[in-house]
């Protein structure tokens, strides 16, 4: 029997600490944040062991290092912990959690303290890191996990970290408070050498600007603001904060939007990972350019940007790169004003500005009291869970059968459930309705997701990803999305939801200012009722869109991109580009296509256009019967009223238990007779199956 020397034994446990211990270190060390400072002093063995480590030393390391058990080595760290040889820390990793290790000495890295969800770089629309999504659009190698997974936001941050702005935009009414805030008196620009943005002495010289920021002199602003309203937009070469002139149309007047960026401390990470390389400037930071608001020959063009600088206003006019205008009258009052052809701008035909007209106190208090009385609810709630299962049955060949049978599964489930509570006379909430849509919803967009990325176009999360609107210093193209996915979906219900919203227009009756059934909480309540109503016309579009994607009539070339506030990539088309005019073609073929619908009493096929015109007049008169209504009258001691003045209000909860019953029992009538011409719009092109009983 072999009896071991115990200071043997002593001796090989210290040499793997020191083996430990050594490593930890140097783990540590490659860890560290490189400076911009020392990454100019680095050989380039150090600097690809500093690029390419992102974190001290874990468990797993040290595992793979000494080829020995977890427990064992777990027993190393402990002793070396107790003798101050070390420092640990846990750490949220995912689901799960990591332990690092340092030497007990060294600090730990900042970062370690920090998560993804505070920093600059990350995407808060499709949670994904923009820093490692730019560098591998370079073809630089980058941290593969953070590339291609979805980072929540209390991941713990990496060593390129860059800390979110805690006020990140600035607004300024009018020009006037800008200039008063960024000018700076003591700094000029000479106007003859202004190409160089030579400093200078006051004579001759404009008065320069500083970035309201970052405090140094933006050169692009030295001689004066061009009037890029809604188009384009300047940027601190120094920060890259963007600027951007707004009209405010309430009060008439200009002002400036800024956002602060931290482009200086990106641009040093950017350069530290590349070896030197400057990262790509912003696309939009190079156009010049103006939005046209109406005008006639006797007004000033503009006369506010006198305000910013004294400089004749025409020369600025000679460096724009495009305009947007609302038609070509608008283009030759500009020509004949200042005397010059811009034949080598491009110009840009504002969309269409479409208004609602206003509804009358009837109609929103009718939609209130439906709202309240919640009878049409199941109805309309059933016909947009069938719309959406109908539209996931014409794309069958296209998608993955787990998915696609798992969403119609669950549309199944949904609608037969809604289905035995109309049976039982249970009511339907419109939070209720929302959940069960939403939750159906879900399913469905995971089927279309699967198909556009299997076709190269990227789909993140549809909800955060899809809408921009609220960026305001995007310049002027259509259907801005986070993903090139989302922006063709975005263009294909933009220009279906348009056609629907002209019908509205066309048979007077409004598309803005009634909240709506399920929609209730929209921003103000305009959109609500619009968007319970043309829910079931998108889903007509769907087919379309996924066999245009399927079969190449639009690709992901077509499809434009810039990088806007915090870097984050915005997709958009061109108006005049081919991408448009594609999907614009197919549009058209949908709504010219025929569907089978309720209309006059009956089932028939009809073109969807014509099922629009139809939908919107019907609604028109339901409204008009629930207004007028006469076994909906109200009586107290005083008078007689339309239960519609409750409904306008929120003055329902005044009505006592016993009327409300009743008023909910005489709006069920109206539903009733009113089966024989109206019905919420349900997307089908043929007969519904027999198991599915539907029945309003």
């Amino acid at each position: 029997m072999t009896v071991w020397d115990n200071s043997k034994r002593i001796k090989l446990r210290n040499e793997k600490e020191e083996e430990i211990l050594f490593f930890v270190e140097e783990q540590a060390m490659r860890a560290m944040v490189i400076s911009y400072e020392e990454y100019n002093e680095l050989t380039r063995e150090e600097y690809y062991e500093r690029l390419n480590c992102s974190f001290p030393a874990t468990t797993f390391d040290l595992e793979k290092l000494t080829n020995l058990p977890s427990s064992t080595v777990s027993d190393y760290m402990n002793r070396l912990r107790l003798q101050k040889k070390i420092k640990s820390r846990k750490v949220k990793w995912f689901k799960k959690e990591k332990r690092f290790y340092i030497p007990y000495h060294f600090q730990w890295p900042e970062y370690i303290f920090k998560v993804c969800g505070s920093c600059e770089n990350w995407n808060r629309f499709t949670s994904r890191c923009t820093f490692f999504q730019e560098l591998a659009a370079k073809g630089y190698p980058t941290d593969r996990i953070r590339l291609l997974a979805n980072l929540p936001a209390k991941m713990l941050a990496c060593k390129w970290f860059i800390s979110r702005t805690t006020r990140a935009l600035v607004t300024f009414r009018t020009i006037q408070d800008f200039a008063d805030k960024a000018g700076d008196t003591e700094l000029w620009f000479d106007l003859s050498e202004r190409d160089s943005y030579y400093i200078t002495s006051p004579k001759e010289a404009m008065v320069a600007y500083r970035c309201i920021f970052c405090k140094k002199p933006m050169i692009n602003l030295g001689w004066g603001m061009l009037p890029n309203i809604g188009s384009a937009l300047r940027i601190c070469n120094y920060c890259g904060s963007f600027y951007k002139l707004r009209f405010n149309e309430s009060e008439g007047v200009y002002g400036v939007k800024a956002a602060q960026e931290k482009y200086h401390e990106y641009s040093k990470n950017y350069q530290i990972y590349t070896g030197g390389e400057e990262p790509p400037l912003f696309k939009a930071s190079g156009k010049y350019g103006i939005s046209l608001k109406s005008f006639s020959e006797e007004e000033d063009l503009h006369k506010e940007m006198a305000l910013l600088t004294s400089y004749n206003l025409y020369a600025h006019y000679t460096q724009l790169k495009f305009l947007v205008v609302n038609n070509k009258e608008e283009y030759d009052i500009l020509k004949r004003r200042l005397g010059r052809n811009f034949s080598e701008i491009r110009i840009i035909q504002r969309e269409e500005q479409l208004e609602s007209i206003e509804p009358t106190r009837q109609q929103i208090g009718a939609v209130g009291l439906l709202r309240e009385t919640e009878v049409l609810n199941i109805e309309y709630a059933m016909s947009l869970l069938w719309s959406r299962r109908n539209a996931l049955e014409q794309i069958t060949e296209y998608s993955d059968r787990k998915l696609l049978g798992r969403a119609l599964e669950e549309s199944n489930k949904k609608i037969n459930e809604l289905m035995r509570r109309k049976k039982q006379g249970i009511p339907l909430g419109s939070e209720e309705w929302n959940q069960k849509d939403g939750f159906v919803a879900n399913y469905q967009w995971g089927v279309l997701k699967g198909i556009f990325e299997e076709n190269k176009f990227d789909f993140p999360n549809r909800r955060k990803a899809r809408h921009t609107e609220r960026d305001p210093i995007r310049p002027y193209e259509i259907h801005f999305s986070f993903s090139k996915g989302n922006t063709v979906a975005n263009a294909f219900f933009g220009k279906i939801n348009t056609v629907f919203i002209k019908k509205c227009i066309e048979h007077q009756f409004p598309w803005e200012g009634l909240p709506g059934f399920c929609h209730r909480k929209t921003t103000g309540g305009r959109y609500g009722f619009l968007l319970d109503n043309e829910e079931g016309f998108k889903q007509a579009i769907i087919p379309a869109m996924v066999i245009a994607v399927v079969e190449e009539k639009i690709t992901p070339d077509m499809i434009f991109s810039q990088r806007l506030r915090k870097r984050i990539p915005q997709y958009y088309l061109l108006p005049e580009s081919e991408g448009n005019e594609v999907l614009g073609k197919e549009c058209q073929r949908v709504i010219k296509g025929n569907i089978l619908t309720w209309m006059n009493g009956k089932e028939q096929m009809c073109s969807l256009d014509k099922a629009m015109d139809y939908q919107v007049l019907s609604l028109k008169q339901f409204l008009s019967d629930v207004i007028w209504k006469e076994e909906m009258l109200i009586s107290n001691e005083k008078k007689q009223y339309n239960a519609w003045t409750v409904g306008g209000k929120n003055r329902w909860t005044e009505l006592s238990w016993k009327e409300q019953q009743r008023i909910r029992k005489a709006m069920l009538q109206v539903v009733q007779q009113a089966k024989e011409y109206f019905r919420p719009f349900q997307f089908k092109i043929e007969e519904q199956k027999q198991e599915f009983d539907f029945e309003l």
